[in-house]
């Protein structure tokens, strides 16, 4: 969107000689200057809803992750309540429940990580776009004075002498070199957004065939360390 801005602004500002007649007195061109201003309004908008709806997305993925992680240490508490008791059927169970919640703890920190990723992208595209348009207003001010100038001497636009054509070679050359600023920050923020792109970070899920010995061995290790911490 700020490229195409930017080309605009432009194809106003650095047309040909030939053109410049037509370029002042086209009363059009404040009314387009602010019709791209109100694209960047737009694009803020969507950007807004579409944080609010990823970030809704992020925190039920983080809340469901705590539910699962709460489920898991109840388990491991009773697995090892049982164990201590000599009810190794109980025990299993609970280990074996243990097993697949962690598998499916490992799909949602999946997908917390992946919502994590896309509000941090479309937080930084709100920025970018809340400073074009910033910059935008700026350069649609800067357009409806500079018509205003030429056209107030629209009567001898044909008969430009020496210093009037200066002058307006100096108005285009700011406006060009505004227009390759504008330019430069759009590559500059393009290739930013590319190397922000993280990339997913999945831990490997357990397999389903987890024996449910070494959860009942890491259980029992941990139980034991407590007993010995107590006394």
């Amino acid at each position: 969107m700020a490229i195409g801005f930017g080309r605009t602004l432009a194809n106003w500002v650095m047309g040909r000689k030939d053109n410049m007649e037509n370029w002042v007195e086209d009363s059009d061109r404040p009314n387009q200057a602010m019709q791209e201003v109100k694209r960047f309004e737009k694009s803020i908008k969507e950007y807004e809803q579409r944080y609010a709806e990823v970030l809704q997305m992020h925190n039920a993925a983080d809340k469901e992750v705590k539910r699962l992680e709460g489920l898991v240490k109840q388990l491991e508490d009773a697995a090892a309540g049982y164990d201590a008791s000599g009810n190794q059927e109980k025990a299993l169970d609970c280990v074996n429940k243990i097993v697949q919640l962690e598998h499916d703890l490992e799909v949602v920190r999946v997908d917390l990580a992946e919502h994590k990723k896309n509000a941090d992208i479309t937080q930084a595209n709100w920025k970018k776009a809340t400073s074009g348009k910033e910059e935008a207003d700026r350069i649609a001010r800067q357009i409806k004075s500079t018509h205003n100038v030429n056209k107030g001497r629209e009567i001898t636009s044909k008969h430009f002498d020496g210093s009037g054509l200066n002058k307006l070679k100096d108005m285009q050359e700011r406006q060009a070199a505004q227009t390759q600023l504008l330019d430069a920050k759009d590559q500059i923020s393009t290739a930013s957004k590319e190397n922000s792109v993280e990339s997913l970070i999945a831990g490997a899920a357990p397999s389903a065939d987890v024996q449910a010995g070494a959860v009942m061995a890491r259980i029992r290790a941990k139980n034991s360390g407590e007993t010995t911490h107590s006394r």
